[in-house]
């Protein structure tokens, strides 16, 4: 989905939007390419919860941010994210079948299952 798109309607300045991340990125000297789409990442999470577990895999971390936030690809595509498994030395073949059978998919739902306890415990729900 294009920025726009996402954006379209909730009164938000995106070129602000962008000079600010921009800004925060060079804070902390990261890359920062000109985002114009958001893609689900979803099975990036769950290619990351795999690639941990293999030699090396925590180098997917890295490659996921620069194809996200640098790159402007798309981590959402299978072929996108065994592309950058396969150029951080991980098995191209072993990532294509953990997303396709989605095998580390419980894994990524108790990340979030755990996020909104946290998210939950410092931010307490109004009461009704």
């Amino acid at each position: 989905m294009s920025l726009q798109e996402l954006f379209a309607g909730r009164n938000v300045d995106l070129a602000a939007s962008q000079a600010r991340m921009r800004g925060l990125m060079a804070q902390e000297g990261l890359p920062y390419g000109e985002r114009t789409h958001t893609y689900n990442s979803r099975l990036a999470q769950e290619l990351g919860a795999w690639a941990v577990s293999q030699e090396g895999g925590e180098a997917i971390h890295e490659a996921l941010f620069q194809a996200y936030f640098v790159g402007k690809k798309n981590i959402g595509e299978i072929d996108t994210l065994v592309e950058l498994a396969a150029s951080v030395g991980l098995s191209a073949d072993a990532a294509r079948q953990v997303l396709g059978t989605r095998r580390t998919r419980a894994l990524v739902d108790a990340d979030w299952q755990r996020a909104r306890t946290l998210t939950n415990s410092v931010i307490p729900q109004e009461a009704s």
